[in-house]
């Protein structure tokens, strides 16, 4: 299989290829002849392609994947090429972020920090079950695209990604790479707030679902057919998944301590707050002078940033 960036820009060379299939467009030529015009795209590049005649009425659509066999040709100055076969790809990607476009995500350079924290990944059961998750475009798409928030934090698109990855980092710098549970909780920090792709349009309004339920409460339910695979070679690990997603939105009854009962839990839900306060923080003092040290966050939040100067003493 050919990535974008591996191709051979010579005419008539074949190639075939795993991509993701954008903005198809259906038209009819000079020649009366039926087409569909769209771009073949994947984590290296793009490439302009046509599949011509009767097949060019296939039902696909923008983000499909597809395995296609292409012809390579020169056209007014530049590289197209014309779909000689194409059929939708139903197999589990050995890396499903290698079949998103750049193009896709607001913020194309966190796709590099997303791909590379999988990367990092040494446990079986903890890599599999990311990819897993990450193989689900119901989840990866709006995932890589949605802001974090309504109106509050990392609110613009791409959001959702930038506070996941940065909360997951900072748990790693936390609990450090040694940490035998350290991969545990950096999945946890990673999809805290994976059922946003629920809850939340690319608008940043809320769903009909966003409106009635907090996301908090959708975790589970999003994730679980992902969690059920899981607790079939690991299921610790899945436990512990879920008890990281859900123990501070629905404690025990019997339960009199507000206190989780593993530090991963802990870790998690602390440093989503914090990553949280970092970014607020960082937007409401954006524009505002080094003397200002206090500010309202969206007109409403109060923000306030001591000062590391020493007191001047009159002399």
């Amino acid at each position: 299989m050919c990535q974008i960036s591996q191709l051979k820009y010579q005419q008539d060379n074949t190639f075939t290829g795993t991509y993701r299939l954008r903005k198809p467009v259906k038209a009819i030529s000079r020649s009366n002849t039926p087409y569909m015009a769209c771009t073949l795209e994947d984590a290296t590049g793009s490439l302009k392609v046509y599949l011509w005649g009767e097949e060019s009425t296939c039902a696909v659509s923008d983000m499909d994947l597809v395995t296609a066999t292409c012809s390579m040709r020169r056209f007014n100055d530049e590289w197209i090429a014309d779909i000689v076969n194409v059929e939708k790809y139903t197999s589990i990607p050995e890396n499903p972020l290698d079949l998103i476009p750049d193009s896709f995500c607001p913020k194309p350079e966190l796709l590099v920090e997303l791909r590379n924290l999988v990367d990092s990944l040494s446990h079986n059961g903890i890599r599999q079950f990311v990819i897993s998750v990450l193989t689900d475009d119901e989840i990866l798409l709006p995932f890589v695209r949605l802001p974090a928030s309504k109106n509050h934090h990392h609110a613009q698109s791409g959001g959702l990604l930038e506070h996941s990855l940065g909360s997951a980092i900072k748990v790693a710098d936390v609990m450090g790479k040694d940490h035998e549970q350290t991969e545990l909780a950096i999945v946890g920090a990673l999809f805290h707030d994976v059922a946003k792709v629920r809850t939340l349009a690319a608008e940043g309004k809320l769903t009909p679902t966003g409106y009635l339920i907090g996301h908090d409460f959708m975790t589970l339910e999003v994730l679980a057919p992902h969690l059920k695979t899981l607790d079939k070679t690991y299921p610790d690990i899945a436990i512990a998944l879920r008890y990281i997603w859900s123990w501070n939105i629905n404690p025990k009854k019997s339960s009199k301590s507000s206190i989780s009962c593993t530090a991963l839990a802990e870790i998690v839900t602390g440093i989503d707050r914090f990553d949280t306060a970092l970014q607020v923080d960082k937007e409401a003092f954006q524009d505002k002078p080094e003397w200002q040290k206090s500010t309202k966050y969206k007109g409403t939040s109060f923000r306030w940033r001591p000062s590391m100067e020493a007191k001047r003493v009159a002399a």
